[in-house]
């Protein structure tokens, strides 16, 4: 089972993974890297305890936060409703999609 820490407000996940991944395996795992997160206030300027959670992948997937995308392209107008931690490139509304 993975874990993911992220911001209770917006649902997005917060990379402090190993390598920056958005996962860790053990919630203890997270626990520790979400400490680590908030002791550098000189780069998280304004971050508190209480703006974060963590949550196993499989209950987060199920409170995450949707945003709409507008196609562009060959999807030109239309309107996609995605999770908010979708990468920008996966999709067609991107230009990145069409370009591969």
């Amino acid at each position: 089972m993975h874990y993911v820490i992220y911001n209770i407000e917006t649902t997005l996940i917060v990379p402090t993974g190993k390598n920056n991944t958005d996962y860790h395996q053990s919630e203890r795992l997270a626990k520790a890297a979400l400490t680590r997160y908030l002791k550098h206030p000189k780069e998280r300027y304004g971050t508190k305890r209480e703006q974060f959670a963590i949550a196993d992948y499989e209950s987060f997937k199920k409170i995450e936060k949707m945003e709409e995308r507008t196609g562009i392209v060959g999807a030109a107008g239309r309107k996609y409703i995605v999770p908010v931690n979708t990468p920008w490139t996966s999709g067609p509304w991107s230009e990145t999609y069409w370009s591969s």
